[in-house]
C-alpha cells in the first residue's frame, strides 16, 4: 500500500471512530490526535461518531463533522482524556507546526488559506480581540482558535485580511469588521467546498446580548461597579467645570489687560498729537 493510500486509510479509520493506527505511520501528529479523540455529535434525534479528516493538505486537522449548524447546536463530547479546550489546543499546536503553508480553496476562487495563528495576522499581539470573538458574537460563549487567514481579500476587514477561526462546535468562522461570518460547517467543508463569503450566517458584534427589562436594568444600575463608574463620572464633570471656570476667568483677565493696554496707547498717541500742534502754533508766532 502506497503512502498516500495509507494516509487515506488512516483518515477513514479515524472518521469511523477507530483508535488503532499502524505504528509505522510517519504522520505522528495526526496519529496522536486521531487516536486520542472521539467526536460525538449530539442532537435531539441522533448521535454519532464523526471526526472528519481528508488528505488534501499537509496538516489535515481533526474536526467534528457538525452538519446541523449553530441554530440546532451540535455539541461534541470528547472522550479519552481531553475536552474541547484541549482539542483546540492540539489544533493550535498543529497550526503552529505548519504555519505559513498554504491551502488553495475552492471558494473564494483563487484564494489560499495561509495557515497561522493570531500572531500571524493583523491582530498580532491583541489577545483581547480573540476573547471578544469568543464572547461578543455567537449566542453563547465559544472557545475558538485562529487557524489562518486569506490575505489581500477585498472586504472591510483590517488590512484586507480575512481571519479564519475554528470554533469548538466545529464551525469555521471568518472575521470581517465587527461581523463573524459562518463560512463552513466543518474543516471538511472548508477543504472540500471552500469558504462561503458572505457567510452562511452572520453574527454581528453585541447582537448576542439580550435586552434587559426595565427592572433588570434598574437592578444592574445598582451594582457596586456601576455606582463606582457613576461616582467617577460625577467627579470628572466637577473637575472639568472647575477647569473651564478657571480658563474663562483667565481669558477675561487677559481681555481686561488688553483693553487697558490699548487705552494707554491711545492716550499716548493723543498727547503726542497735542504736543505737535502746540509746537507748530509757536513757530507761526
Amino acid at each position: 500500500m502506497g503512502l498516500l493510500q495509507k494516509v487515506k486509510t488512516e483518515f477513514l479509520l479515524c472518521e469511523r471512530g477507530k483508535e488503532a493506527f499502524p505504528p509505522e505511520t510517519p504522520f505522528n501528529f495526526l496519529q496522536t490526535a486521531c487516536r486520542d479523540i472521539k467526536m460525538v455529535t449530539m442532537s435531539s434525534s441522533d448521535s454519532g461518531i464523526s471526526p472528519v479528516m481528508r488528505d488534501k493538505s499537509l496538516w489535515k486537522l481533526v474536526c467534528p463533522g457538525c452538519q446541523r449548524g449553530p441554530k440546532k447546536k451540535s455539541w461534541m463530547k470528547i472522550s479519552h482524556y481531553i475536552d474541547a479546550v484541549e482539542f483546540l489546543g492540539q489544533i493550535k499546536e498543529i497550526v503552529s507546526k505548519h504555519r505559513n503553508n498554504k491551502i488553495l480553496l475552492a471558494k473564494p476562487k483563487s484564494y489560499e488559506l495561509r495557515i497561522g495563528g493570531l500572531e500571524d495576522t493583523v491582530h498580532a499581539g491583541d489577545g483581547e480581540q480573540l476573547e471578544v470573538w469568543k464572547d461578543c458574537y455567537l449566542p453563547e460563549r465559544m472557545e475558538m482558535v485562529v487557524i489562518g487567514a486569506l490575505d489581500d481579500f477585498r472586504c472591510s476587514a483590517a488590512g484586507w485580511q480575512l481571519v479564519l477561526l475554528l470554533c469548538e462546535d466545529g464551525n469555521v468562522y471568518a472575521y470581517e469588521f465587527e461581523v463573524l461570518h459562518l463560512v463552513a460547517r466543518s474543516l471538511e467543508d472548508l477543504f472540500e467546498t471552500g469558504a462561503e463569503f458572505p457567510g452562511l450566517e452572520k453574527f454581528r458584534f453585541g447582537e448576542c446580548f439580550e435586552e434587559l427589562s426595565e427592572e433588570e436594568m434598574k437592578k444592574e444600575m445598582q451594582c457596586d461597579e456601576i455606582k463606582k463608574i457613576d461616582d467617577e463620572h460625577i467627579h470628572f464633570r466637577r473637575r472639568l467645570q472647575i477647569e473651564m471656570l478657571e480658563d474663562l476667568k483667565a481669558i477675561s483677565q487677559s481681555e481686561v489687560i488688553m483693553i487697558q493696554t490699548e487705552g494707554m496707547r491711545d492716550t499716548t498717541k493723543h498727547d503726542k498729537s497735542v504736543y505737535i500742534e502746540i509746537r507748530e502754533s509757536l513757530r507761526l508766532k
